[in-house]
């Protein structure tokens, strides 16, 4: 990397005027972009296990508005996982809803 050319580049775009590169701090984005690919897998995820917790809910009744939003609020996977197992084996919407407070 050359440390001068990354100065000019640092220069050019934030109007400054710096002149010694060795006090040039430079991060790269490798760990940036694998994180950002992790993120959306992880919302990936949660989204998938939010919308079959509503699945199985809808089968029970009508899941009201706030039911709804906060399980789609919901990125815990652990959470998510729980919740499925407990709309799977709830008997009706009350009764997951109980159990959520628990």
């Amino acid at each position: 990397m050359d440390r001068r050319k990354l100065l000019e580049l640092y220069n050019a775009l934030n109007e400054t005027g710096y002149d010694n590169p060795d006090d040039l701090e430079i991060y790269t984005l490798e760990n940036v972009i694998y994180m950002g690919v992790a993120d959306g897998e992880i919302k990936g995820k949660a989204k998938g296990k939010a919308e079959a917790v509503l699945d199985l809910l809808n089968d029970l009744g009508t899941v009201n508005d706030s039911l709804r939003d906060r399980i789609l609020a919901e990125s815990d996977l652990e959470l998510l996982r729980k919740w499925l197992k407990m709309a799977a084996r709830a008997e009706s919407i009350e009764e997951f809803c109980a159990a959520m407070e628990k």
